[in-house]
């Protein structure tokens, strides 16, 4: 009889992985194809997912033209994303020293319009200064016990890239762009599917609110 019963739990507990196994495929099925943002003026924006769970991404809104790739899942009428770019990584130190006063960040780069509009936070402790790099790629605080820096581009914003400076006799800090800033994070991002389209959001490209995918 025990013989009996071990058996059968073995046989559902088989049917149960076989079950999830039918599932997945279906699921993805759900999601497989193109999808377009819908609601907002003058942006467009688009995913692609493919039936070997990749996924392409891309973003055009002014002078901002962005990509992104990955893998994806189907759990519980929710995509998720697994991008391929890693957070944080779209600034480069390339040097430091002593120069004049202040606090300065320096952008270097081959494309002189991309020298501008980098949004540098300098922190210390609860206290935070905010400056945008002007044309030559300078931005300049007064924080003496400035103990992080975090830098956004206002053209690619996305997570930002922090460098720590606590302890450090340096005041100039010089940051090379990496080619990673065009890239956009998706990490571990949830769409929710409803009705056959996608909703989801991504403060550093849409804001607050959650935005509506078509599937074409």
């Amino acid at each position: 009889m025990k013989k009996i019963t071990m058996m059968l739990i073995s046989f559902a507990g088989l049917t149960a992985v076989l079950g999830f196994l039918k599932q997945q495929p279906m699921q993805q099925n759900k999601v497989t194809g193109e999808y377009a943002l819908r609601g907002i003026p003058e942006m467009v924006a688009r995913f692609r997912f493919n039936a070997d769970n990749t996924f392409q991404f891309m973003y055009i809104y002014g002078a901002s033209d962005r990509s992104a790739h990955g893998t994806y899942t189907v759990e519980n009428d929710k995509v998720i994303l697994h991008g391929s770019k890693t957070a944080s990584k779209d600034f480069e130190l390339v040097e430091e020293k002593r120069s004049g006063n202040g606090i300065t960040v320096s952008i270097a780069d081959e494309n002189d319009m991309l020298l501008r509009n980098v949004v540098c936070y300098f922190i210390h402790k609860k206290d935070t200064l905010v400056a945008e790099t002007n044309g030559e790629g300078i931005a300049t605080v007064t924080m003496p016990d400035c103990e992080e820096v975090q830098l956004i581009h206002g053209y690619f914003p996305d997570v930002p890239t922090s460098y720590k400076i606590k302890g450090n006799s340096n005041n100039f800090f010089q940051f090379a762009l990496k080619p990673s800033l065009t890239e956009v994070v998706f990490d571990h991002v949830q769409l929710d599917i409803k009705d056959g389209n996608l909703y989801g959001s991504n403060i550093y490209l849409f804001g607050q609110a959650p935005v509506q995918f078509v599937k074409n």
